[in-house]
This record gives structure tokens, C-alpha cells and sequence, in this order.
């Protein structure tokens, strides 16, 4: 192994992680010979292991991103130098993409017992405990049960705010999967308040240019046009505007903001704006390295996804050819 080339690489893919290019960070991971998971490996090369698995599962690779992440969490039990916790982290993950892989009952039955695990006082408020129950959280969430959602984030989210402060990254994405999971569940002007403080709070803590703030804004952008498209449409022209002075063309962030503002232009009747911001967004999505990413919040890997589509196909009937070169463009470079 060359430790040096391999630090490198771990380098490179967390920075490519960070901007969502998963499929891109597996890729530079695989080529630096990563070492598989096991008892005897250093404790910061399982974790790296806990990552790749991770990556892999939001890049589309779900029974490989299954095969790390399930022998990772079982060395990282067996190690030495591996606080417990740090294992059931690495089960948290293999319980969520059991999930994402469409077993259900597994991934219920795992969240449970993790839960358990970290039932007691002390565990609990750790910020690791408070992760999981937060993931446990989001798990009842998309499985359509958000009310039992909503049911462990309004006091998790308190607990957070308590033990890890108002302006920690857990409980801002607590605060996040609160104001989500409160607008599915039908609750949109409380769902705009909760994205009002968000927007609040990681503009303080974060900076109002943060790539997260924007994110938020989006968010509560969306949540807005469900009810005033109109107002929306302004709000995420300018948003559009701020994210170009900030982030790279094809950031995922950008691209969805873009095919939002796409979405909510048609429907007031903007199709020059709604055409334009759809070409754009697409454009770049597929003249990144990893469009499936870059798209992962309307499908991954070698669908586009519904959302995508119907947006497409609500738009007029002139560009048929658009919609046809762009939904094969998608399933061809993500399949490549």
C-alpha cells in the first residue's frame, strides 16, 4: 500500500464528497487501493471504509455500498481502537441504506435495536446517540410515516439545541428534517416558520453565502410556491442569482435550484424563463464528471427521475425534441 498516494486520494474524495460528487470520490478511493475493512485495520482507514460505503450508496451503488458498510460496522465492533459508539455509527448507515435498497422491515428492525442501544440517559444525549435517533427520525419519514417522524425531531430537536447547541450541524439538520417532514405532513405555514429560522440560524452560524444557507432558502422557497408561485419565482430568481457568484456551474445546489425555478415558472405561465432555466440546469448537470449526483435529488444513477420528467413533459409540446435528447442524454452518461 502507498500511503502516501492513498492520503491523497482520501483527501481528494472528501473533497469531491463534499460537493456531491460521490461516484467520483468511490472512484479515486478504488484506485488508491484502499485496504478492505477488518479487525486489524487502523481505526482511521475503517472509517474511511464507513465513507466509501456510504458514497457508494448515494451514488446508486446500493449492494456494493451494502457489502462495505455491513463488513466495516462488524470490524469496527471487533477493533480495538474503536469506541462503540463510532461502530453503531457505522450500523446506523447499513440500517439506512437496507432502506434505500428496499428492504423495509430490515431496516425498521435495525433502527429499532440501534435505538435501544442508545436508549439510556447518558448515550443518548451524545452527539453520536442524538445522530441516530435523528436518523431513525428520517428513516419513519420516508417510509410515509411522518407524523412518527415529526414525533421524535420537535424534542430531539430541544435535546439537540441543549447538549450540541442551536448552531451544530446535528441540529441544524435536525431543524432541516423537522421543517421537511412538517410540510409533508401537511403542515405548510409551520413548515415555513421552521425554514425561516433555518435560513436564520445558518446564515449566523454559517455565513449568509454558505452553500447550506442557500440550500435552506431554497427549501423555504419551494415550501412558499406551493401556495404563492409567483412570489417564489422571485425569490428563487435571486437565489439562482446568489448561488451563480458562489458555487461551481454544475454544484448540485445550483442545478436543483434551477430546475425548481423551472418547475414554478411554467406554472404561472413563464415558459421563457421556465426554458431557459431547464436548459441551463441540465446543461450542466450533464457536462459535470458525475451527473448522477448532481441530479440525485430527482433520481439517481440510470433513471431520471419522475420529477424531472414531468417537469419536461409539461412544458410545450416545441420542445418534444429537448425533453427526447435530454432524458436520453441522462440515461446515457449515467449509465456510462
Amino acid at each position: 500500500m502507498d500511503e502516501q498516494k492513498l492520503t491523497a486520494a482520501i483527501c481528494t474524495a472528501n473533497a469531491l464528497a463534499a460537493n456531491y460528487r460521490y461516484a467520483r470520490a468511490v472512484s479515486v478511493l478504488d484506485s488508491a487501493g484502499l485496504p478492505a475493512p477488518s479487525a486489524t485495520l487502523h481505526p482511521d482507514l475503517l472509517r474511511v471504509n464507513a465513507d466509501l460505503g456510504w458514497w457508494m450508496a448515494w451514488s446508486g451503488q446500493l449492494q456494493a455500498a451494502l457489502d462495505v458498510l455491513t463488513a466495516t460496522a462488524h470490524a469496527m465492533s471487533q477493533a480495538t481502537g474503536i469506541a462503540p459508539l463510532d461502530a453503531l455509527g457505522a450500523h446506523a448507515r447499513v440500517a439506512y441504506v437496507t432502506g434505500m435498497a428496499g428492504d423495509a422491515d430490515s431496516a425498521s428492525t435495525q433502527f429499532a435495536a440501534l435505538a435501544d442501544a442508545v436508549s439510556d440517559t447518558e448515550t443518548a444525549t451524545t452527539p453520536l446517540g442524538l445522530h441516530i435517533r435523528r436518523q431513525q427520525a428520517r428513516w419513519l419519514g420516508t417510509t410515509g410515516r411522518e407524523r412518527d417522524a415529526l414525533t421524535v425531531l420537535e424534542p430531539l430537536l430541544m435535546e439537540m439545541a441543549v447538549h450540541l447547541g442551536e448552531g451544530h450541524r446535528e441540529t441544524l439538520l435536525c431543524l432541516s428534517n423537522l421543517a421537511y417532514y412538517t410540510f409533508h405532513a401537511g403542515h405548510q405555514q409551520e413548515a415555513l416558520r421552521l425554514y425561516a429560522s433555518l435560513v436564520d440560524l445558518r446564515a449566523r452560524f454559517l455565513g449568509p453565502m454558505d452553500p447550506e444557507t442557500l440550500d435552506a432558502r431554497r427549501n423555504q422557497a419551494w415550501v412558499l410556491g406551493q401556495a404563492d408561485a409567483a412570489t417564489a419565482v422571485r425569490l428563487f430568481s435571486q437565489l439562482v442569482h446568489d448561488c451563480e457568484q458562489v458555487l461551481d456551474s454544475d454544484h448540485r445546489y445550483l442545478v436543483t435550484a434551477r430546475l425548481d425555478l423551472a418547475t414554478l415558472a411554467y406554472r404561472i405561465g413563464a415558459a421563457e424563463v421556465a426554458r431557459e432555466q431547464l436548459s441551463q440546469a441540465v446543461t450542466q448537470a450533464l457536462a459535470s464528471s458525475d451527473p448522477a449526483s448532481v441530479l440525485s435529488e430527482y433520481g439517481r444513477v440510470d433513471l431520471p427521475s419522475e420529477k424531472l420528467r414531468e417537469m419536461l413533459r409539461r412544458l410545450d409540446e416545441e420542445d418534444a425534441g429537448l425533453i427526447a435528447d435530454v432524458t436520453a442524454a441522462i440515461v446515457s452518461v449515467s449509465r456510462g
